[in-house]
């Protein structure tokens, strides 16, 4: 069963007798009352409270082909359905005894690798069906969670906007004429509207904690290392990391404890035992020191997002926390993720780049001759400051436990416009300025996660980023826990 408050939304009892009984009597086109019958249906199960409710593969199902066609714009959503292919879908018979989340479902980023699944979204010729197995759907199959399909992001993961030119725009399920963020943003809006019960996702420069933020879920960037990557092209890379996205903390917790964990083809890594993440995530914080910052060094910050961040604060100060307004010197990590993230897409799209420069998008190829350009004195100094910074917020943490500050600098924007030119009247020159509350904190490699905590004036979600100690993930969740909205507080009403 799925921990924490998501298990309410799906009741076996109820639920899969609505979803069998009606697809026996009636097609889904004479169905019109559906959504609504399993909300009450539902509902009915939260009162009551005295039964164990689990995700089914069935239930979920049926909810995706009840919800995908209002959010994903063109394209087949179908195609990722990999109803097909019996390893994504395991038999009792294929699991070692005690595998705790048998029939649970889950997705997966378009990106990542699985044997039997094709690579998609992309206009580059690639090989069609994954030879190798990656990490991640390796550890799901392994547990049992049935690997429901695919989830969308931009082409490459680039920029916190979905949208790419096989699937179209996905959008935000709390309107549908703004974006959902990125690029795990696929993952972010399936979760919201209970397609999934959580989710994976990547992160360099926000793409677990953006689409979080603006879908009101759980996005969190683990401590580099915490969970593995392979396969890689750079093993010795610390910039993108994996991790989970799911409506509450426990969720996240939960499919943590499944993503972290040691692996013998991984170089670098401090993933520990993964099993901490399935305790109890309460705890007292009375005398809890945090700083907070509104704009982390003077960024520019839309209004509507800074009025409800700080109107968040007190739910924070509820539980006890002691909020002092401070920040860490961290100006110096715009150019150093500029630099390396522009270094780290040659590693990883430069044979694209050589053979396929047509087809890509120019973000990309924009990127990518960015890093072509770069000379070894500028390198070198991108990786001194990623560590000055490292070191700043690992000093400035000792006198504070958490850091708090913007998710995102901007609501979610028009889902036709691929990226802000401005905030609150300031000019950006790229499409990765809006996202530096983002990077910011990327450079500093600790973990961080987007609260869901707060809305806007005109019903928008917004986060707030939590970020904690390094290699302190169950700290985080444990903050995120304490001061996340109910979960009957943030059911898209697209959903």
């Amino acid at each position: 069963d799925v921990r924490g408050e998501a298990r309410q939304i799906a009741a076996l009892e109820i639920g899969e007798r609505l979803l069998r009984d009606e697809r026996v009597e009636r097609p889904p086109e004479e169905r019109p009352g559906r959504a609504q019958d399993l909300r009450d249906g539902y509902a009915g199960v939260e009162q009551r409270g005295d039964i164990e409710v689990v995700f089914g593969l069935d239930p979920l199902e049926e909810r995706f082909h009840l919800r995908a066609p209002e959010i994903q714009e063109g394209g087949d959503t179908e195609s990722t359905i990999l109803r097909e292919l019996g390893l994504s879908h395991p038999t009792e018979d294929d699991l070692p005894e005690k595998r705790d989340l048998h029939r649970t479902s889950v997705g997966v980023r378009e990106h990542r690798p699985g044997v039997g699944f094709f690579l998609e979204g992309l206009r580059v010729p690639e090989p069609g069906q994954s030879p190798l197995e990656g990490v991640m759907i390796e550890r799901f199959r392994s547990h049992g969670l049935s690997i429901l399909g695919k989830t969308n992001t931009p082409e490459f993961a680039l920029g916190s906007q979905t949208f790419n030119p096989i699937f179209g725009a996905t959008k935000n399920p709390w309107d549908l004429t703004k974006t959902c963020g990125g690029s795990s943003g696929g993952a972010a809006v399936a979760v919201a509207t209970g397609m999934l019960p959580f989710a994976d996702g990547s992160d360099m420069g926000g793409s677990l904690r953006n689409p979080a933020n603006f879908c009101g879920v759980v996005g969190l960037r683990p401590t580099p290392g915490r969970v593995p990557i392979y396969p890689n092209v750079n093993h010795w890379g610390a910039f993108n990391v994996h991790g989970p996205i799911a409506r509450t903390a426990e969720d996240a917790a939960w499919l943590l404890s499944i993503q972290a964990g040691d692996d013998p083809r991984v170089t670098i890594g401090r993933c520990g035992d993964p099993t901490v993440f399935r305790q109890s995530l309460a705890r007292d914080f009375k005398g809890t020191r945090i700083a907070w910052s509104p704009t982390l060094g003077g960024l520019p910050v839309e209004k509507g997002v800074r009025e409800a961040l700080e109107q968040s604060l007190k739910r924070f100060e509820a539980i006890g926390c002691i909020i002092e307004e401070a920040e860490p010197d961290l100006g110096i990590s715009d150019n150093a993720f500029r630099v390396l993230r522009a270094l780290n897409l040659v590693t990883t799209l430069g044979s694209h780049y050589k053979h396929n420069r047509a087809l890509m998008k120019d973000a990309a190829v924009w990127n990518v001759e960015q890093g072509l350009a770069l000379t070894g004195a500028q390198i070198a100094e991108a990786q001194m400051q990623q560590s000055k910074c490292f070191e700043r917020m690992q000093r400035f943490l000792k006198r504070y436990d958490y850091f708090l500050c913007p998710v995102n600098q901007v609501l979610p924007f028009d889902v036709n416009t691929p990226y802000p030119t401005e905030i609150d009247g300031t000019k950006l020159e790229t499409y990765l300025d809006w996202m530096k509350s983002a990077g910011r904190i990327t450079m500093t490699s600790h973990p961080a996660a987007s609260a869901p905590v707060a809305f806007s004036a005109n019903g928008l979600p917004v986060g707030m980023q939590i970020v904690g100690h390094f290699g302190c993930e169950l700290e985080v969740l444990q903050l995120v826990h304490a001061v996340e909205l109910p979960l009957s507080e943030r059911m898209p009403v697209a959903n």
